[in-house]
């Protein structure tokens, strides 16, 4: 699958999951560390210790409390919430 076509990556019950642009989902048998040290950074962000976004597949952001949650394009089966350790870098990775 080429990186273009993929929405995200996430982990949910010790497994790691990617979903494309057309809402389908692989089993990956990688973890989110090593697929976070080999995608370009502009385009992809670790949100949080079990999720990775792309640039593109984010839809809209929405601030709660203050932490951002993320709606993703397809939409996520599980709450995409941006650590609050990492939304400083996030919102500047989304200026670039």
């Amino acid at each position: 699958i080429e990186t273009s076509n993929i929405a995200y990556f996430y982990s949910e019950d010790g497994c790691t999951y990617l979903m494309t642009i057309t809402g389908e989902k692989y089993l990956m048998d990688i973890s989110l560390d090593t697929i976070s040290k080999e995608l370009n950074p502009a385009n992809f962000f670790r949100v949080s210790r079990s999720c990775i976004v792309s640039m593109q597949a984010i839809k809209s952001i929405i601030k709660q409390a203050g932490r951002l949650r993320i709606i993703a394009n397809p939409e996520s089966s599980f709450e995409m919430t941006v650590s609050r350790s990492r939304v400083d870098d996030f919102l500047e990775w989304l200026e670039k």
